[in-house]
């Protein structure tokens, strides 16, 4: 049975949300809504997603003399142990569903506490075996504790190669 990877410790992140990020995070999506480059510029809605590269272990940053975790195709943990589809030992973790709730817009200035938490978890069967979902819980709040966004992230664990039902 897939079991869900566990969460790694990770600190709560404070980063300050720049005008600059939020330009190139714009031109990156193809969105040239006026009220990205405004004063005080406003954040696209899934702008949150940048705070993976100030998280300073981000696994999929590459690194110099490092095999990079997407390299290949291989879209799994253990790049070095997968297989041609990506597969490992412990099965692949994919990337589900992201799914954001706004609390008030963010714009240029803010300050953000980024916290990450573990969800809900379940199973499911599929065509390959038992499948394990699980949720990741990211919370953003303002310098005045105020949550601004929830983020929630769904994940499957997909069994290990020759579990399957």
């Amino acid at each position: 049975m897939a079991e869900p990877p566990p969460l790694k410790e990770e600190a709560a992140v404070l980063f300050r949300v720049e005008p600059l990020q939020i330009l190139l995070f714009a031109r990156a999506i193809g969105d040239e809504n006026p009220a990205y480059v405004e004063t005080p510029a406003l954040a696209p809605p899934t702008f949150t997603q940048t705070l993976q590269h100030v998280l300073p272990d981000y696994e999929f940053r590459p690194r110099m003399n490092e095999p990079w975790i997407g390299t290949g195709g291989v879209a799994d943990r253990s790049p070095a142990e997968a297989g041609p589809t990506g597969e490992t030992a412990t099965g692949a973790t994919l990337h589900a569903e992201q799914s954001f709730e706004y609390h008030r817009p963010i714009v240029a200035g803010d300050v953000l506490l980024a916290t990450t938490r573990d969800g809900r978890s379940w199973q499911k069967e599929g065509r390959r075996g038992t499948m394990a979902f699980f949720e990741r819980i990211t919370e953003f709040r303002d310098g005045d504790g105020e949550l601004v966004v929830t983020s929630t992230l769904v994940g499957v664990t997909l069994p290990p190669p020759g579990q399957e039902a």
